[in-house]
């Protein structure tokens, strides 16, 4: 194919999913979203679901579509017109991929058009259905394709007979057997030049006593293969400035609680209320489906003033850490007198806003459980809930002192609309709610109590974290961006790829970007025990970096995490290793703008081994996998600052100040010339932009947290004069020199919260 400035082709990404919503009423609930996408997003996919009930999708639709995907478990009520309009798209190139069954019955018509389809892939789908498996033996096993997690059961699962015909096909995983008095194979995987195909039974294995999922196909190798292997740069969202990205976030559930650690107790023969009891001055509410405990304040045993959850997380996580950013999600209601908060919950809120590596973000204004609940909201139904609510959680004393006067009538009224159980939808009951409030009122509210100048950037969601279409626009028409969700593990408990969520979750026409990891209320049990728990987040910090990276590194913790000692332990921790790793920190709205630019990019290829990626809003990062000999030609690229390797894969590094970026790529030299023409960002703790290279110097703008480290490629040897400054102002001056293989390695000892202009010039300055 000759390329040109006019006739330069799109990357096609989008996956189309079918499904049926009569079967599986949510994309987020398919098969697909739960065990596929993460996959295919790390392959560079973008999914696109569609709901057969809604038609089949139309031509605008698969125009940017490089495959149509399915894993059915049911069969399609017309399933005639649904082959009939899949064979369209397989004549059209686009790949087909089905997983587990076709979703139609085996009758003559039926699989006369499966054939035409499964005959592109050099496979020939029978119509047979093989029960009988006891004397089958492998004929054909591809380890690249196959037992991924999870070796082969002695015994085959039963399957649809398939078979090969001419030698068009890879083969993942054949068999002989019997059937029907004669020997036969049957194809139970495979990928050919039209797709591939995996019978039910070989995609994911469950464990019958454990319930734990392991993938015996090789997802990441198979949807490769079944995908194609034309080459283009991968969006890349673990990677910023060749280092892995770090970012923490909170939610700031139990903003007003009293911590539970030594020293911070009530004073002896201080009465401490039962959990869950409502009275005069302790209030707790919780949900089964957060765990969350608030608005529990205690005395400090030593001084008798109160100390609370978000002072402790202040003392003990945040002021200690000013090179690592954090960004505090609060929730507004926590702020209100009325409802248990007031003057105090407000004040360290403005001391936690005020701390320049804190990011400030909204958790909502009235902490719902249960977004459905609100997608088709009724008052009426919730003050139902709220009567049972207190009918649950009100003991006989409780309520023969309200009966005679000896509850004041503001806290009857704090404590009628907060929650004491797990029958309400949300935390805070007292106004009705509205988008307008949830959103725009508690960003309102938030935004007060921050610095001039530093505005709420974030929305994270609360609860379930399935917020229904309109708030997420509403978040997305405030300005903000939104997170959470997801709740990533990949660990002893969770053994496998199958756990790692996708990017995000699409709801209607907005998107909710999912948070990297999961919090510290999976690791607990809902915040019931094993407070330590969370400390098991670094297994799966270790097992998505190699062997291959897979994610970056979330600290995400509740303000609830400050109450105890092991909690609090468990997230410094992380926060003690992440200050010493090579990461790149940034803040979380930053990663949600990384996520968001995944979605958003575009890229086109210009020629063999060049393409240009344009509006790709956060996202600085792409990613060659396995790219052999192949790496950027930086002079006649546009917009790159660098590269770095890891894991086989090749990260590059993009200036955010070009809005069209261009790659090249060259096969790597046996010996690279060094000059400030080419010389390359192998990796940074800060972020770069505005890189200019000169014939005797390099020129860029920087910022990030903790001390700017910084390690460049292909720099000429000789004494070289590094200068950091701001507004004209010399912060700090550092002398070195490459080494002989023409790389540069020197930190700055400066804070960059504000941009720094950084200058390396060829010389000595005095």
């Amino acid at each position: 194919m000759s390329y040109g400035a006019a006739s330069a082709q799109p990357v096609l990404r989008d996956v189309v999913v079918i499904f049926d919503s009569e079967r599986e009423p949510r994309n987020s609930q398919t098969q697909v979203h739960m065990r596929v996408e993460f996959p295919l997003n790390h392959l560079g996919y973008r999914l696109v679901y569609r709901d057969i009930r809604q038609g089949l999708p139309d031509a605008a639709t698969m125009a940017t579509a490089a495959a149509v995907l399915t894993w059915l478990q049911y069969e399609l009520d017309d399933h005639i017109e649904y082959l009939a309009w899949l064979n369209e798209m397989s004549d059209q190139g686009i790949k087909v991929i089905i997983l587990g069954s076709l979703g139609v019955p085996f009758v003559p018509e039926t699989v006369r058009l499966a054939n035409r389809i499964f005959a592109k892939m050099g496979l020939r789908f029978t119509g047979e259905f093989v029960s009988s498996v006891l004397d089958a033996k492998v004929a054909s096993l591809d380890r690249d394709l196959m037992e991924f997690e999870r070796a082969l059961d002695p015994v085959p699962n039963e399957h649809a007979l398939v078979e090969r015909v001419g030698s068009g096909a890879r083969i993942g995983l054949e068999y002989t057997l019997r059937f029907e008095g004669r020997e036969r194979r049957s194809i139970v995987a495979a990928v050919g030049p039209a797709g591939g195909y995996v019978a039910h039974g070989y995609i994911v294995h469950g464990d019958a006593t454990t319930g734990a999922a392991r993938w015996i196909v090789n997802p990441l190798s198979f949807f490769k293969a079944a995908l194609g292997s034309a080459l283009f740069p991968i969006p890349d969202t673990t990677t910023v400035s060749g280092r892995r990205l770090y970012f923490s976030h909170v939610d700031g559930d139990a903003w007003n609680n009293g911590v539970q650690i030594d020293g911070y107790r009530p004073r002896r023969g201080t009465a401490t209320p039962a959990a869950g009891s409502a009275v005069p001055g302790r209030t707790m509410y919780s949900s089964d489906i957060d765990g969350d405990a608030w608005n529990n304040v205690v005395q400090n045993g030593r001084t008798g003033e109160q100390v609370t959850a978000s002072q402790m997380m202040l003392r003990e996580l945040i002021e200690p850490y000013p090179d690592l950013p954090v960004t505090v999600g609060l929730v507004a209601e926590d702020t209100d007198q009325e409802l248990g908060g007031g003057q105090r919950a407000m004040e360290t809120a403005r001391r936690v806003f005020a701390l320049p590596q804190v990011e400030v973000a909204s958790h909502t204004c009235t902490h719902p459980f249960n977004w459905d609940f609100f997608a088709n909201y009724s008052r009426a139904a919730e003050y139902d809930l709220i009567v049972e609510n207190q009918r649950q959680t009100k003991n006989f004393t409780t309520r023969l002192m309200e009966a005679i006067g000896f509850v004041n009538a503001a806290e009857a009224r704090r404590t009628r609309y907060l929650v004491g159980g797990n029958h309400a939808p949300r935390a805070f009951l007292r106004d009705p709610f509205s988008i307008d409030r949830e959103v725009t009122h508690a960003l309102q509210i938030t935004q007060a109590l921050a610095p001039e100048g530093k505005r709420a950037a974030l929305y994270l969601w609360s609860g379930n974290t399935r917020p229904f279409e309109g708030i997420i626009k509403a978040t997305r028409q405030a300005g903000v961006r939104n997170m959470n969700g997801g709740d990533t593990r990949f660990d002893a408990q969770h053994p496998s790829l199958a756990y790692v969520a996708p990017l995000s979750r699409v709801v209607g026409g907005e998107r909710q970007i999912y948070a990297v990891n999961s919090n510290e209320n999976t690791y607990t049990n809902l915040w019931t025990a094993h407070f330590h728990g969370f400390r098991q987040l670094r297994e799966t910090l270790e097992r998505t970096e190699l062997p291959r990276r897979l994610k970056g590194v979330n600290v995400y913790y509740h303000t609830y995490s400050a109450e105890r000692r092991a909690s609090l332990e468990a997230v410094r921790f992380h926060l003690d290793w992440a200050r010493e790793a090579k990461l790149a920190p940034i803040k979380a709205s930053e990663y949600a703008a990384i996520a968001d630019g995944f979605f958003s990019a575009s890229i086109a290829q210009t020629g063999e081994l060049s393409w240009t990626i344009s509006t790709r809003d956060g996202l600085q990062t792409l990613r060659l996998d396995q790219p052999g000999h192949l790496v950027p030609d930086l002079a006649a690229s546009i917009g790159i600052l660098g590269t770095n390797s890891h894991a086989g894969s090749l990260y590059i590094a993009l200036d955010a100040s070009a809005g069209i970026a261009t790659l090249v790529l060259k096969r790597r030299s046996a010996v690279e010339r060094s000059s400030f023409a080419v010389a390359s960002l192998r990796e940074s703790r800060w972020q770069l932009r505005h890189m200019r290279r000169e014939a005797c110097g390099l020129q860029f703008v920087a910022e990030g947290f903790g001390n700017g480290e910084f390690v460049f490629d292909h720099l000429p040897q000789g004494p070289l004069t590094i200068t950091a400054s701001r507004h004209g102002h010399v912060l700090e001056t550092v002398r070195s020199q490459a080494d002989t293989h023409g790389s540069l390695n020197f930190s700055l000892a400066l804070r960059a919260f504000e941009p720094v202009d950084v200058e390396i010039r060829c010389g000595v300055k005095s």
